[in-house]
């Protein structure tokens, strides 16, 4: 992306044999078009990077079943679902079909407000080729939910996807026709992105797919500080900071900023240590404007993105603080 800007299916499905000639559509198979609109209102705040950082390290950790061998139980002949744009994939079983794949670029909830924020949403859908009622997998990137009402949480467990802590909720539809039907969201961060999925049908299987699920070409690199180094004592003025991150990212920095404050940098965040952009071999060079050192300088942190998120950015987008010491002259912004 040229500008920073602001942000926002498994073992083989089992036919269910207890309804009686037959089957009994599910909730989201019956209403189709409504499906997505419920879908729409899953997620409260599903903006990557701030939805439940603070919610799940206390959650037990569901671990999903594996041969003798440690390897988990996906059979040989899945499929591989690759999308380089967003750099994952993970595998699904043959009788799984893609039923819809969008890539919203530059996306605005106001598109005629010219000052509305924009992100990148994407969605995929795959479901069972005989019948979505069997099963439906929704995976949703930046998805802009607002939340909804008519289902309780059954469960609230966590699970890890490649290395990433995932939250994963049951939920059970407690009223009309569709009474006691469970489906199962999950929901995790990585880089600026929030991934949200939603299963519904057999929705056990979504464990099997997301244990497969892989980050490629790991872009969401933590970003590292090179120069200064801890301990160091700068002397000149114009200082530079240099570093690691993910090619083509845009580096924020930010001098002197107190523990608390790093808690939680956004995009309101003053990044009076400048900004500069990340070269394609993923170094950084980043000059330090004479406004953030007139008083002195002792501290610094970098942020890499690719766009502003909305609320804090993630843990895995700002590096470790520096600690130096500024001996150079104190200059006045120019």
């Amino acid at each position: 992306m040229d500008t920073p800007t602001q942000q926002p299916n498994n073992l083989e499905p089992r036919l269910r044999q207890d309804f009686g000639g037959q089957a009994k559509k599910s909730w989201f198979s019956a209403h189709h078009l409504l499906g997505y609109v419920f879908l729409l209102a899953v997620v409260g705040a599903v903006i990557s990077g701030i939805y439940y950082w603070q919610t799940v390290s206390h959650l037990p950790v569901y671990v999903v079943p594996t041969h003798r061998s440690g390897q988990s139980d996906v059979p040989s002949d899945w499929q591989t679902y690759t999308n380089d744009q967003y750099e994952f994939e993970f595998k699904y079983p043959q009788n799984l079909e893609i039923t819809e794949e969008i890539d919203r670029q530059d996306f605005a909830l106001n598109p005629d407000d010219p000052n509305a924020q924009t992100f990148d949403w994407f969605t995929l859908n795959l479901a069972d080729a005989r019948d979505r009622q069997i099963f439906n997998f929704l995976l949703s990137i930046n998805h802009p939910g607002t939340g909804f009402e008519g289902s309780d949480t059954v469960s609230n467990t966590s699970m890890k996807i490649d290395g990433v802590i995932a939250s994963k909720q049951i939920l059970e539809i407690n009223t009309g026709e569709y009474k006691g039907d469970k489906s199962a969201l999950y929901q995790f961060g990585k880089g600026n992105n929030g991934y949200m999925i939603y299963a519904t049908g057999t929705y056990e299987v979504a464990d099997t797919i997301l244990s497969t699920f892989k980050f490629i070409n790991d872009t969401y690199n933590q970003p590292v500080i090179i120069y200064p180094k801890n301990n160091d004592v700068i002397a000149e003025s114009g200082f530079h900071v240099t570093g690691k991150a993910s090619p083509n990212y845009y580096i924020y920095g930010y001098i002197n900023y107190l523990d608390e404050d790093l808690k939680c940098l956004t995009s309101n965040s003053l990044a009076n240590g400048g900004t500069t952009r990340v070269d394609a071999s993923g170094n950084f060079d980043l000059q330090v404007p004479p406004s953030a050192y007139k008083n002195g300088a002792n501290s610094i942190v970098v942020a890499a993105v690719s766009q502003i998120p909305q609320g804090c950015f993630s843990s895995t987008s700002t590096s470790t603080k520096v600690i130096f010491t500024y001996n150079g002259p104190l200059l006045s912004p120019q």
